[in-house]
């Protein structure tokens, strides 16, 4: 019998064009094979991807970033992406976090900017932390 997932998904914010910088290749970024997983009601396609885990600078809550549709080449450096921050919620009632980053295939002119800013003014809270997600406008 198989068994549904009990996370709980909410998409806190999806911004378009943002600059965001994409991690060199090291033990905390590594590719992550297509797979799926099923909600209630549907089923959760996700393709080939990098993750990049890292510990959210003073605390001990780990953040992931999903960069889908990069290629070799851009590890370690900037693209224009679409910036998606998702809430995950699981059965005991524990949130994380993360963040979907997916390369813009147009070479979009970026109008804002990916940014962590501990005790700042920023968009989306990360739970657990004194840092922000923010999307800074590029002037």
């Amino acid at each position: 019998m198989e068994m549904e997932d009990q996370r709980n998904y909410q998409v806190l914010k999806v911004e378009e064009s943002v600059l965001a910088k994409v991690p060199k290749e090291s033990f905390y970024m590594e590719v992550v094979g297509r797979h799926e997983f099923k909600l209630p009601g549907k089923i959760v396609y996700v393709p080939k991807h990098w993750r990049n885990s890292f510990v959210v600078p003073g605390s001990k809550i780990i953040l992931n970033r999903h960069f889908y549709g990069i290629r070799d080449e851009d590890l370690g450096r900037r693209i224009v992406a679409k910036v998606k921050v998702v809430k995950k919620t699981t059965q005991d009632g524990q949130e994380f976090v993360m963040i979907d980053i997916f390369k813009d295939p147009n070479g979009t002119k970026p109008t804002r900017e990916l940014k962590f800013l501990i005790n700042g003014q920023g968009d989306i809270q990360i739970p657990g932390t004194d840092t922000k997600i923010a999307f800074r406008a590029i002037v």
